[in-house]
C-alpha cells in the first residue's frame, strides 16, 4: 500500500518552482499525493486538490482580514495562555477555518509544509503524519522594511517560530545563511535544500570577442534594487549588453526603462514561461545579478535565478554576497566583485575577455551535474528513509 503524503503552500503549486518540485519527487518516492494551495492555473498531478480561498478586492474582507492580523500580532505578545487564540485569529486571516470542513485522511505519512503561516494549521490536522518544513527564507525578516510587517506579522513570525519549529520531524531551508540564523535564534539545525532546477542538456555556447550578452531574470521587487545593475551597464564599454525579463510590480518596472533609457545596450523583453527560462538563458554570456545587502534575506539569499544560470551553462556575475559568493568561487563558474560599489562592479566586467568567460562557462557545465534536482533531492530522500 502506497503511502499517503499532503503538501501545504501558499502558492499555486503548478507555477512555484519549490512545490512542484517537491510533488514531483514524492510520487517518484512512492507517496501519493494531496495539495492543499491556491487555485493552480497549470497542470498538477495529484490525488485531491483541496483549495485554500484566495482574498480578493473585497473591500468588507480585506478590513476583516486585518483586523484578524492585528489581533493575532496583539494575543502573541502575551503569555502562553493567549497562544492558541493568536493562532485561531493567524488561521482566519488566512481563512484556514474554511478548510477544518474538508475530510483530509488521518492517515497521511507525510505533510510538507512550503509555508510558516500553514505550520499551526498543518499540526492541528496532521494526527500521526511526520512533518517536513521547508523555510524558503528566514520569516523573522521577511518583509524587514516594511512597517507593517514588523509592528504587525513579525510578532506572530516570532510566536509560530518559537512555538512550532522543534515539534517538526525534518526541516530544511535554502542557505548556509538563513541555516545559520535558525539555529542561533531558536535552536534548530536546519538541512540545506538548494533551490537548484532539474538538471537540462545544453550546448556550451562561444562568446563573442566583440558583443557580452548579459541577462536578469525575475521579480522586480524594490528591495532588489536593479536600479544598481542599469547604472553598472551604463558605465560598461559598447561590448556589453544587458536584457531584463521582469515580472511583477508593472509601476516599477516602468521605473527601471525610464532609469534605462537613453542607454540602447539594455533592453526590457517579455518574461518567458518557467519552463523556457533556461533555454533563453542559453542565448547569453553571462548570468548577471548585483545584489547589495539591504536586508537579511537579501544577504543571505541563494536564489532560483542562480542555478538557473548554471544550468543554462552560463557564465556568472555577483556581488560579494556571502552565499552566492562561495558557490560561485567553489565552482570557479564566474566572477565576484571585491565589494558592494558600482565602481568595483564595473572595473571587474571590464578586465574580462570571452576566453575567461568561456571558461566559466565550462565550469558551468560541470557544476551543473551537481545542482541539480536529481542530486539535490537526495537529502530528502534520506531524511525521510531515517525514520
Amino acid at each position: 500500500m502506497k503511502k499517503s503524503s499532503l503538501l501545504m503552500c501558499l502558492a499555486d503549486p503548478s507555477g512555484s518552482p519549490r512545490p512542484s518540485r517537491m510533488i514531483n519527487l514524492l510520487d517518484k518516492l512512492g507517496y501519493s499525493v494531496d495539495v492543499l494551495g491556491f487555485k493552480a492555473k497549470g497542470k498538477i498531478n495529484v490525488n485531491n486538490f483541496f483549495t485554500i480561498p484566495e482574498y480578493n478586492q473585497n473591500k468588507i474582507i480585506n478590513v476583516q482580514r486585518y483586523f484578524y492580523r492585528i489581533s493575532s500580532s496583539i494575543l502573541s505578545r502575551f503569555g502562553n495562555a493567549f497562544k492558541n487564540l493568536s493562532i485561531y485569529f493567524n488561521n482566519k486571516s488566512y481563512r484556514f477555518e474554511s478548510l477544518y470542513n474538508i475530510q483530509f485522511k488521518k492517515n497521511y505519512n507525510l505533510i510538507v509544509v512550503e509555508d510558516l503561516y500553514l505550520l499551526p494549521f498543518a499540526l492541528s490536522v496532521c494526527d500521526k503524519a511526520k512533518i517536513l518544513f521547508d523555510a524558503r527564507e528566514y520569516y523573522p525578516r521577511q518583509h524587514e522594511d516594511s512597517l507593517i510587517f514588523r509592528f504587525i506579522n513579525k510578532p506572530i513570525v516570532l510566536m509560530i517560530c518559537k512555538k512550532y519549529l522543534d515539534k517538526c520531524d525534518y526541516l530544511v531551508t535554502v542557505s548556509t545563511g538563513i541555516k545559520s540564523a535558525y539555529l542561533a535564534d531558536f535552536g534548530v539545525n536546519m538541512s540545506v535544500l538548494r533551490s537548484v532546477p532539474n538538471y537540462k542538456e545544453m550546448t556550451i555556447k562561444k562568446t563573442s570577442k566583440d558583443i557580452i550578452r548579459m541577462v536578469h531574470h525575475g521579480v522586480a521587487n524594490k528591495n532588489r534594487n536593479l536600479e544598481n545593475m542599469i547604472k553598472i551597464v551604463q558605465n560598461l564599454d559598447q561590448r556589453f549588453t544587458l536584457d531584463f525579463y521582469l515580472v511583477g510590480n508593472l509601476s516599477h518596472v516602468e521605473k527601471l526603462k525610464k532609469a534605462a533609457a537613453g542607454c540602447e545596450r539594455i533592453n526590457f523583453l517579455e518574461p518567458v514561461s518557467y519552463e523556457g527560462i533556461i533555454p533563453m538563458l542559453n542565448n547569453y554570456d553571462i548570468g548577471f545579478y548585483y545584489l547589495e545587502p539591504n536586508g537579511f534575506n537579501v544577504t543571505y539569499c541563494l536564489p532560483n535565478k542562480l542555478f538557473e544560470f548554471i544550468q543554462a551553462r552560463l557564465a556568472i556575475f555577483v556581488g560579494p554576497s556571502p552565499d552566492m559568493a562561495e558557490l560561485v568561487n567553489e565552482f570557479d563558474c564566474g566572477f565576484v566583485c571585491d565589494e558592494f560599489s558600482i565602481v568595483s562592479a564595473v572595473n571587474t566586467l571590464k578586465r574580462l575577455n570571452s576566453d575567461q568567460i568561456d571558461r566559466a562557462r565550462v565550469n558551468s557545465d560541470k557544476a551543473s551535474r551537481v545542482l541539480c534536482y536529481e542530486k539535490e533531492s537526495e537529502k530528502i530522500t534520506k531524511l525521510l528513509s531515517l525514520n
